[in-house]
Formats: structure tokens, C-alpha cells, sequence
């Protein structure tokens, strides 16, 4: 979906609210590959770049989608299976079936050159090796597999004690972290793991007795005592006899797929090579059933740690991108399995050429991972695919949204309240309205009738007058300026100040004697705000840097603070202490202007030290004041 929502939303002109529309042609055009190949087929008549990184970088766009119909709607006939046809990246699409494999197989191994890659699920006597513990290198890759592992195999229902979940967790990551980093290379594999589990005998009445893997541990904390594997096996055995064999039951039951012997046969070593789908074109197709779901958890599985292989391949080899865009074609997206953090993941893969695509069979299934996925995504909803070209949605598309405007009475009206110009103020007039003419306030001889007006009694002081106009009125057209300015001009004939301000109820322009000045306020303020725009009140600022300067180098060189800090803390007290009317005159002798500056901290801040203590920590620091040199009466 090509959505065109880049303007501001704050401000509506020509009685609406909402810029978001249809896309057409012309908007989309930026975002397509002139050759047709090189693009993601959205629909039959829009498209998509593949290039990720584009001339103008205003066009990049993220490739990942959310494809949902119902069954029999033509998900993987009319759509993912002409992106296949493309052959432009290397694609991991989960296959129900296998049909999409037989169709396109062929073609991408023999005519585009691609590695095929396959895992099937329902005749694993056609299915390549897929080891998971193969691609673990770390500890924060055990845990990473183990979380994937327990999210998919906790069954359906409540899930129960967080405890029995957490103990399996710690007896998991103990075993793998042993098989991995100390075990031969044959063995580091999902049956080795299983028979580990299988083989922990645990003896209720016997509190001492050690089975083998217990004796396996106790060598390895011999050798390692800080090892990984040691910590977490400790932890496990902290477990009285009783729950330690509901542990390992737990255990037994959570893998118990895993001792079918087709399977063992399958995860006893690794052809699927998944770190490596980006380096040159591979097709790597995931066939599962779709009436039977023992098996699809291993789909998780894989994909958890491929997105993390890809993007650390991507990042370590490859310099932060992969030769080749992996696009991952997901179907049947709610019924295998979860990955942990996917939305998290779909955030960051763009930039490491991966891209992800899930097909969804309602808009409901979508929460099964994430609803914040669906903010990430192109959204594709399809209807009816029996015609040429595909029809699709957007999810929550902003809709334009008819409201009333505001007239320029009703601008009149807010700003009137907003300026205080409602109430009557000694010493002036003001107010709002369209029938007042300046000749009733003053101007003699003068029909013109300002929207609104504050003129003080005393022609010294600044004047304010308003120019309201509606809010869909373009207040940066010169004919409302120059109405201001007339008006304005009218009371500079008393008034040596004059504030213009036109305002749309949206837009504010702030004229000072008919120069607009744009260091204001954005939003209409109080009359005293733009009164305060003629105070004088300039700072001097390099008198002040003067001044300051040589207050230091006369603490320095000719009383012998060397101290920065005590510089600028016996300069502070005294500036405070003469503020409280300490007496302080050229000539005095140093230690009397020493004492009297302590001795006004001390009693003229008793009600500023309650409210704040910082003053005591200043006294307390002047005090240890001391100077090398006391004596420099003219200094």
C-alpha cells in the first residue's frame, strides 16, 4: 500500500481535517524500478523497489508486508508464488504442502541458478539436516534458542507455574553450554540433549546419590568452576529429590518429538546452512502439514535463529549488509510457532537486507505475533482474486474528516479572551468588535475599524491592535498585512510603540512597528507578553565578561586565591552579601570586608537557608576561604 500522509496535520485548510487519500500512479512512481524484474509486486499494477538503498533517500522502503485472505483466496497462488518468479533475492518460504516448491523449483534451480535448500516435515526421508545447536557459538545464543524452544512446545491452555518453565530453563541451558563447549563435535546435537535428560536418574530417599551427568558436572567444576555450564547445572541441583524429578519429567515430555527416529535422524547434523542464505542465491523451502502441527514448532525454531545469524553475518562479514536481499515469505504464519521479539526484529532487518512477509488467513491472527508488527508492514488485504489485479487496504487508514472551521467572528471572539482585552483596565481602552471605528477611540476624522485594540491612556506606552481573519484565511497573503499595517500606521500617529498581530485562530504574525519579528511565541499569548516586547532590557554582555574578568584576575594575582573554585565562590558571596546591603566600600581593611560579607550571609539569609540548603554549603566554603596575599590595600 502506497499511503500519501506527509504533510502537517495540525493545521486544515478547506474544511478538512486529515490528509491521507488513495495513492494513484504518480504517487507511487518514485517507489517502482523502471525494470520490472527488480521489483516486489505488490498488485498487478503497483510495485515495489527491491533496492533498499535508492538515489533519493526520501523513496527507501522497507519491504516487509502482511498478506492476509481467507482460504481459497489465492494467497500463495496469485501472490507469493509471482514473487518467486521475480528471482531477485534469496527467499525462506514456509511451504504447507509443498506445492509451491514443485512449481517453482525447477525454475529457480535450473533457469535463475539458485541453491535449493529443503526442509520437509511430513517425509523427512526428502528433507536436508537441520541442526539448531550448530549455529550456537555463545552463551547468549543458548539462551536465545532455549526461549524459542520453550515458547514453542508449551502447549495450548493456561500455562502454569512460571517455576517448572524457569527450573527446565537452567537444566537446558546447562546441558547445551556442556554439550557445545566441552562435548566432541558429533555430539553437539538435539539427541545428545535428549539423552543426557534420559539418562539423569533421580532417587527421592537418597539425597546423595550422584547419576552420571551429575558426575559429568562435578569433573567439569573441577577443571571450569566458573564455567557457564557449571552455574546453571548448581542452580538446577538446588532442587530437592522430589521436584527434580518432576523437573526432568517436565523436561522428557517438552522434547518427547524429539525421540522419534526419523527426527533424530534429521537434527544429527546441519545441511541447511542458514547463516549463509545471503551470500549467493538460495531458495530454502520449509514444507509442513497443514492438518497435522507436531512438527512446525521446528519452523520457529529456525527462523528465531535465522534472523539473528543473518543480521550478525551481515554485520561481522559483510560490512552491515548482505550481498543478497533475503526475503522470507511466511504462510501460515499463526499455526508455526512464535520468535521471540519479531517485532523487535522486523525493526532492524531492513537495513541488513532481510525483509519479512507473514500470510494471514484473518486480520485477527495478526495479535499471534504482534500488533505492533502490523505498524511496520505493507498491509494487504486480498478480496477477490478471480479478477486481473489484486484490491487491498490499509489497516486503520486516517480518514478524512469533515469539520467546521471557524468563522472570523468566532476568531475574534478566542482571541479577545486570550489577550485579556474582556475585561476593563484603568488607564486604557480595549476590546474587540467590527462596528468601533477609530474615530470613536480617539482618531479623529478616521472610519476604520480595527478587530481589536489596547491603547493606553499614555501615548509613551505600547499600543496593541489585532487583524482576525478566519481559519481556513492564508494569513501569509500581503493584502491582510497590509490591512494590518494600515491600522497600525493610523496609531502611530499618537503612539511612538505599536504591536501588530494577525491571527487566524491557527496562525500567528507578529509585527513591532510594522516589522515582523520571529522570535515569538507561536500560539496567541497574553497582552503582557507582547507589551514586554519594547521593554529595554538589553544585557550587556561583554561589560559583563569585563567586569567578571577582572574580578578573577584581582582575586588571582593580587590577593593569591590559585583556587578556581574558591574564585568563584568568594565572588558569589559577595555579590549575594551586597545584595542584602552588606557594608562593602573601597578602602576597607581586608578582614573587616571579609567578616562583613560572612557576617550578612550568616543573618540576613535565615529565611532564604530554609528553603535552600545550598546556602550553608556556601558559607561553609567561603569561610575556608583563605588568601596568600591580605595586604594589597589598593587591590
Amino acid at each position: 500500500l502506497h499511503r500519501v500522509d506527509r504533510r502537517q496535520r495540525q493545521m486544515c485548510i478547506r474544511d478538512r481535517y486529515g490528509s491521507a487519500r488513495w495513492g494513484g500512479p504518480k504517487d507511487i512512481a518514485p517507489f517502482v524500478d523502471p525494470r520490472f524484474e527488480k521489483n516486489v509486486i505488490l498488485s498487478g499494477t503497483e510495485f515495489l523497489t527491491t533496492n533498499t538503498r535508492p538515489k533519493n533517500p526520501a523513496n527507501a522502503r522497507n519491504l516487509n508486508a502482511c498478506v492476509i485472505g481467507s482460504s481459497g483466496s489465492g494467497k500463495t497462488r496469485f501472490w507469493l508464488t509471482p514473487q518467486l518468479l521475480q528471482a531477485h533475492s534469496s527467499y525462506v518460504v514456509v511451504d504447507p504442502k509443498g506445492g509451491v516448491l514443485s512449481q517453482v523449483g525447477y525454475f529457480l534451480q535450473r533457469k535463475k541458478g539458485y541453491k535449493i535448500k529443503v526442509f520437509n516435515s511430513i517425509d523427512f526421508s526428502r528433507s536436508m539436516h537441520y541442526n539448531p545447536l550448530a549455529y550456537i557459538k555463545n552463551e547468549a545464543d543458548i539462551l536465545k534458542f532455549v526461549n524459542t524452544l520453550i515458547a514453542n512446545t508449551k502447549g495450548e491452555g493456561k500455562e502454569g507455574d512460571p517455576f517448572w518453565t524457569k527450573s527446565e530453563t537452567l537444566l537446558y541451558c546447562a546441558l547445551i553450554a556442556y554439550i557445545i563447549f566441552e562435548g566432541p563435535e558429533e555430539d553437539r546435537n538435539m539427541n545428545t540433549l535428549v539423552d543426557m535428560i534420559s539418562g539423569m536418574e533421580v532417587k527421592e530417599d537418597d539425597p546423595d546419590f550422584m547419576n552420571a551427568i551429575d558426575y559429568m558436572f562435578k569433573g567439569l567444576e573441577k577443571r571450569k568452576p566458573d564455567c557457564f555450564a557449571v552455574k546453571q547445572y548448581k542452580k538446577y541441583k538446588l532442587a530437592s529429590g522430589k521436584t527434580a524429578r518432576s523437573i526432568l519429567i517436565s523436561c522428557g515430555a517438552r522434547l518427547a518429538p524429539f525421540d522419534i527416529p526419523q527426527l533424530r535422524e534429521i537434527m544429527s547434523y546441519d545441511e541447511m546452512e542458514l547463516d549463509r542464505l545471503g551470500d549467493k542465491r538460495t531458495a530454502a523451502f520449509f514444507i509442513i502439514s497443514d492438518t497435522d502441527t507436531t512438527y512446525n514448532f521446528i519452523v520457529a525454531l529456525a527462523f528465531s535463529q535465522m534472523f539473528n545469524l543473518l543480521c550478525e553475518r551481515a554485520d561481522n562479514v559483510h560490512g552491515g549488509r548482505l550481498p543478497h536481499h533475503v526475503r522470507v515469505l511466511w504462510d501460515e504464519a499463526a499455526n508455526t510457532g512464535q520468535v521471540p521479539n519479531l517485532e523487535k526484529l522486523v525493526a532492524v532487518i531492513r537495513s541488513r537486507e532481510v525483509s519479512l512477509t507473514l500470510f494471514y488467513q484473518a486480520q485477527s491472527q495478526c495479535n499471534h505475533h504482534s500488533t505492533n508488527f502490523v505498524e511496520r508492514v505493507t498491509f494487504l488485504k486480498i478480496y477477490d482474486i478471480i479478477r486481473s489485479r489484486f484490491y487491498w487496504e490499509a489497516k486503520a487508514m486516517p480518514k478524512k474528516t469533515e469539520i467546521k472551521t471557524r468563522t472570523e467572528d468566532k476568531v475574534r471572539d478566542a482571541a479577545k479572551l486570550t489577550l485579556g482585552f474582556d475585561v476593563e483596565e484603568k488607564g486604557a481602552q480595549q476590546g474587540t468588535g467590527q462596528i468601533t471605528t477609530f474615530n470613536q477611540l480617539g482618531f479623529k476624522g478616521v472610519s476604520d475599524k480595527p478587530d481589536g485594540w489596547y491603547l493606553p491612556d499614555n501615548f509613551n506606552l505600547p499600543a496593541i491592535i489585532l487583524e482576525a481573519k478566519a481559519e481556513k484565511a492564508d494569513i501569509s497573503s500581503h493584502k491582510y498585512v497590509a490591512e494590518l499595517t494600515k491600522n497600525c500606521n493610523i496609531v502611530l500617529t499618537k503612539y511612538k510603540e505599536v504591536v501588530g498581530i494577525l491571527y487566524n485562530g491557527v496562525g500567528i504574525r507578529v509585527f513591532k512597528n510594522n516589522k515582523e519579528i520571529s522570535d515569538v511565541a507561536n500560539t496567541l499569548q497574553h497582552k503582557s507578553y507582547y507589551l514586554a516586547l519594547f521593554t529595554k532590557n538589553a544585557i550587556d554582555k561583554q561589560r559583563i565578561y569585563n567586569l567578571t574578568k577582572r574580578i578573577n584576575d584581582c582575586l588571582h594575582f593580587d590577593f593569591g586565591i590559585k583556587n578556581l573554585y574558591h574564585r568563584m565562590i568568594f565572588t558569589a558571596c559577595a555579590l549575594v552579601a551586597k545584595r542584602y546591603n552588606a557594608i562593602l566600600v573601597a578602602g576597607m581593611d581586608y578582614t573587616v570586608m571579609k567578616n562583613s560579607i560572612l557576617s550578612t550571609l550568616s543573618k540576613s539569609l535565615e529565611e532564604d537557608r530554609k528553603q535552600n540548603l545550598k546556602l550553608d554549603l556556601l558559607t561553609e566554603v567561603y569561610a575556608e576561604i583563605k588568601m596568600n596575599n591580605s595586604t594589597n590595600q589598593e587591590a
